[in-house]
């Protein structure tokens, strides 16, 4: 009996012994005994959240203690130094602050700030957007990426040089300077006219020319039939081998990096979309800084610009003449048709298109 007693009192002390391991080392050395022991560092935090490029204010501050170890050089230990400058980023409540985190300038930051697009701009190169529509968009048949030619049409007349207008010119009658005869109605009046001037009241015609009629052996004063100039159109290309940024709008984004919708669309009570679909009428180009310029001034003086789709494999710049009427006839051997004693009737005066039984032309 006292053999089995005394195992028994042998096994509890060793249970309790146990039991005071456990809690006092091994338990110790995985709490607080152990974090007492390791050394910390005093570093300055945020205690709010901060947006890129905004202020950090005192307020906006505390200061943590982290263990040593995870400590760096980049840290700030004194609020005060943080005190007056800009985050670089958006940034949590807690975040430690570092060195590579803020900047002293916040327009630094705009050189930080590009968009994806932007970054795939090669160095030299510019990006400049141009109108189209489903004719010169090549039928919205371009995507990003593609290699395009771009061809401009323009159309001329003749200005007159002192007063860069359309010719031809108007005439008017001009009145010298001195006692002139004013004949208003059937009454007569005398007037100095200290100046000369042009009687508005007359009527003023087109500007012409003298052509002499051998038929009737003397010159005739020829006015034009209109006074609107019939214009000269010329086509070249003007940008060959240039790649598509993008085809329409960019994405735009929030400062969070959330798309924002410009054309919400609507839905009828089946879910089905109610909203036409919108076709892009911009197309972003790649192009150098003098060609972004050129665009700019054919877009200005009204040009028609036109895009031709290329083969991705095709890098050859191909020099083309530019297209005028005469380049047309004498091209394409076209003859000036002969004028005949006879033509068509009803006379065509313009042509038109075939009229197709769905109502396309």
């Amino acid at each position: 009996m006292r053999l089995g007693r005394t195992l028994i009192y042998i096994a509890l002390i060793l249970i309790v012994a146990m039991a005071l391991y456990y809690v006092f080392v091994v338990n110790g050395s995985d709490g607080a005994g152990d974090a007492a022991n390791i050394p910390t560092r005093s570093v300055v935090a945020l205690s709010v959240t901060v947006k890129t490029g905004e202020q950090i204010t005192v307020d906006k501050l505390i200061v943590k203690s982290i263990p040593e170890n995870e400590f760096s050089e980049m840290m700030f230990t004194d609020p005060v130094q943080l005190v007056g400058l800009y985050a670089r980023s958006a940034y949590q409540t807690g975040q430690v602050i570092s060195t590579t985190m803020v900047v002293a300038d916040p327009t630094l930051l705009l050189s930080e700030m590009f968009s994806d697009h932007a970054a795939i701009i090669p160095a030299g190169m510019v990006a400049f957007p141009i109108p189209i529509n489903r004719f010169s968009g090549v039928a919205y048949g371009i995507t990003r990426g593609d290699n395009i030619n771009l061809i401009a049409t323009m159309a001329f007349v003749d200005l007159d040089q002192q007063f860069q207008t359309e010719l031809p010119n108007h005439t008017g009658t001009v009145v010298a300077s001195g006692l002139t005869t004013v004949v208003v109605g059937d009454t007569q009046n005398t007037v100095n006219n200290l100046v000369a001037q042009i009687l508005t009241s007359e009527p003023v015609s087109p500007q012409g020319y003298v052509d002499y009629d051998s038929s009737l052996g003397q010159p005739l004063y020829v006015l034009p039939s209109s006074e609107s100039q019939g214009p000269r159109i010329v086509s070249q290309t003007v940008l060959s081998n240039r790649i598509v940024l993008n085809v329409g709008d960019f994405p735009l984004v929030d400062e969070e990096g959330n798309v924002i919708e410009l054309y919400p669309v609507t839905y009828d009570e089946t879910g089905m979309p109610v909203d036409p679909p919108r076709y892009p009428d911009l197309v972003t180009l790649i192009v150098t800084p003098q060609e972004a310029v050129t665009l700019n001034f054919l877009i200005y003086s009204g040009a028609e610009l036109t895009l031709a789709l290329r083969s991705p494999t095709d890098a050859e710049v191909i020099e083309t003449s530019s297209v005028s009427l005469n380049y047309f006839m004498n091209t394409y051997s076209i003859p000036l048709p002969d004028k005949l004693p006879y033509g068509l009737t009803p006379s065509i005066d313009e042509l038109a298109p075939p009229e197709l039984p769905n109502g396309m032309h």
